[in-house]
């Protein structure tokens, strides 16, 4: 390496306060919008951080490098010491509230992101998962690792990287990083439409924002000596970050072309603040906030357990004033671990040595990884209930898997395989909401000993002309349940599906689109009318008669968590359930829309109002037995509690 390359790096890196500051700038509008306190853009405060860590890492790395004093075990050490101890610690405290707070399906599904996250994978395992900004997302106490995660792989290969560039000197660095940037900014611009939850989770759609840190490090960008300019572009940057906190949101296509304001601003904030003071960079550098900045780290791991599980205890969703509480408690905890855990080991007050670290760390790895698995194979540890807490287990248990038809077919099966029944002449047609009553069709098979025929699979509307943006199987299906259909057998039809959720398909930046064949511009809405009116038509000339099922209401957690919580906790379980005004304004849209097909041959069918209660409040339980096996699919009591609707349309033969 030339004595001129990387002429800017040859200085010590000094400390600068306003690099905290700019932490705490990042994580507050995180913690803001996680608790629903109005900074609709505030998940933007990850790409922030992703921009300082590509900063602060390539600063250091690149100066031990020059200085001759970079080892590869030296920076894994500080990594460790940085990162592991508090990740650790709040990873374990979190599963182990689990135990206390969780079913056994999503204390099994906890100890399985534990893992992902001791492993370094927490995005890749969320990747497969609902998606950060979805409904179920918000119950998952493991979810924010996946940002940690992304570092951690950065970690991994960027000094690799590093040491073989500068190794061939400064002009083939920044080249090599440069279209590196590139590609993956390029990627980002096209998988946040084409891959979303890809290129949301993963490193390859996410590592220009870190190489903009490095970038800015390695460029021997001149000084700014004007205080003038200083202000300007540190208003500037400001200003950038600003703009997506308050006007970006849930439906904003996130990362993509709109991370840029948020990384740039940062990028300018940190150039603006190393060329001396400004009024950004005396802000940063006050010391509430660069206290916030230093604590940002703990901050981010501790509070996002703390509402989801303040979510789980409470079946109404987070009151305004429990929120703040759990907020404030967040920075209690941060406190401590700062002072108690991130300092010890940084100081090397614990495992002095680098030795005494690897090995301890290594120990400990596989104590919790082993924990962690125990978890998961004995399935979330069922023998936690006990006595008529039993009773919460048996709706929960039920298999999600089976009784679907999937694949090729060219004949729709009964749903009980009875030779000596008579044929039927009734077709059960739809999603997982389908297959959740399917217990009821085979009860009502079975008690008119005729043939009732069942064409359910998951997350497939009963649509005909209908696929997603992801998804393009559906549409096929769909035509081959119409082919199987024998127009001198089938007299009725019951579609069921989950309408709402393809009512507004695509609300959500991270959720595929509701398409047909003119493409995916239109609104999910529109696209919904259309498939439902060609579905009902489709039928009619075949003269089916079309019965349509109403969703039953959907609950905002697991009944059986939440009657399990209430039992303990001493509140009354008839008020679990969402209120009847809620589950009637969630469903408006959709049901105003189904009303409009009733005519001739097409039955509408609401089961409101069995599951009502006096108190305005829906029915989760019916004499002991819980009546959901999540919070928006039917047991089988459940399903069978649906008869009394059902029944009067069928005719024994």
């Amino acid at each position: 390496m030339l004595q001129t390359d990387f002429a800017h790096l040859r200085t010590p890196f000094a400390y600068r306060r306003d690099i905290d500051g700019l932490r705490a700038l990042a994580v507050i509008p995180v913690l803001l919008f996680h608790a629903g306190f109005g900074v609709t853009g505030g998940f933007v405060g990850v790409d922030i951080f992703f921009v300082i860590s590509g900063y602060l890492i390539t600063s250091i790395i690149a100066r031990e490098m020059i200085q001759g004093t970079f080892t590869f075990k030296g920076f894994w050490e500080r990594r460790i010491r940085r990162i592991f101890p508090p990740a650790f610690f709040v990873t374990l405290i979190t599963v182990i509230a689990g135990a206390w707070i969780l079913l056994p399906l999503v204390f099994r599904g906890l100890a399985k992101a534990g893992l992902a996250q001791i492993g370094m994978v927490a995005n890749f395992y969320f990747w497969k998962q609902d998606g950060y900004f979805a409904g179920p997302s918000d119950l998952e106490p493991l979810l924010h690792m996946w940002s940690l995660a992304v570092e951690e792989q950065f970690y991994f290969f960027f000094p690799l990287l590093l040491v073989g560039l500068m190794a061939r000197g400064e002009s083939r660095t920044r080249l090599v990083l440069g279209i590196i940037f590139t590609l993956s900014l390029l990627w980002s611009f096209y998988g946040v439409f084409h891959f979303k939850m890809a290129t949301f989770f993963l490193l390859p759609a996410r590592a220009w924002e870190l190489l903009l840190g490095s970038l800015l490090a390695l460029l021997p960008l001149a000084k700014l000596g004007s205080i003038s300019l200083r202000n300007a572009i540190a208003l500037t940057g400001l200003a950038c970050i600003l703009y997506p906190l308050f006007f970006y949101n849930h439906t904003t296509p996130f990362p993509g072309h709109n991370a840029i304001l948020p990384c740039l601003g940062t990028a300018l904030l940190i150039y603006s603040g190393g060329s001396g003071s400004s009024w950004c960079a005396s802000l940063l550098s006050l010391p509430p906030v660069v206290y916030i900045g230093k604590i940002s780290f703990s901050l981010y791991l501790w509070h996002w357990p703390l509402l989801v599980y303040g979510r789980h205890l409470s079946p109404h969703g987070l009151s305004s004033g429990t929120t703040a509480a759990l907020l404030a408690a967040s920075f209690l905890l941060a406190i401590f671990s700062y002072h108690f855990i991130e300092q010890p080991f940084r100081r090397k007050a614990i495992f002095p040595t680098r030795q005494s670290l690897f090995k301890g760390f290594g120990w400990i790895t596989v104590v919790v990884a082993v924990s962690f698995t125990a978890i998961y194979k004995l399935d979330g540890i069922p023998s936690r209930f006990q006595g008529d807490a039993e009773r919460f287990l048996e709706a929960s248990s039920v298999s999600k898997k089976t009784g679907y038809l999937t694949g090729s077919f060219d004949s729709i099966p009964p749903v009980l395989d009875e030779s000596d029944f008579t044929p039927g002449d009734t077709l059960l047609w739809g999603d997982s909401h389908g297959r959740h009553i399917l217990p009821l069709f085979q009860h009502l098979s079975s008690e008119g000993e005729s043939k009732i025929y069942a064409a359910c699979r998951p997350s497939t509307p009963p649509l005909l002309g209908i696929n997603m943006s992801t998804n393009e199987t559906l549409s096929p299906h769909n035509d081959q349940v119409l082919a199987a259909i024998n127009s001198d057998a089938i007299k009725r039809v019951f579609l069921v599906g989950r309408w709402n959720f393809y009512y507004q398909l695509g609300n959500n930046s991270q959720q595929a689109a509701l398409i047909d064949e003119r493409g995916t511009r239109r609104p999910a809405p529109e696209v919904f009318k259309k498939g439902l009116q060609r579905t009902i038509t489709a039928l009619r000339e075949k003269e089916i008669e079309v019965f349509i099922l109403k969703q039953v209401p959907s609950q905002h957690l697991d009944p059986s968590a939440s009657l399990w919580h209430a039992s303990r906790l001493d509140r009354a379980q008839d008020q679990v359930g969402v209120t009847i005004t809620e589950h009637a304004q969630s469903q408006e849209a959709v049901n105003e829309l189904l009303d409009s097909f009733v005519g001739p041959g097409v039955t509408i069918l609401d089961p409101l109002e069995l599951f009502s209660l006096k108190n305005g409040h829906t029915k989760v339980q019916e004499n002991g037995k819980v009546l959901y096996y999540d919070n928006h699919h039917l047991s089988v009591d459940g399903a069978l509690f649906l008869k009394p609707l059902i029944r009067p349309y069928f005719r024994k033969p």
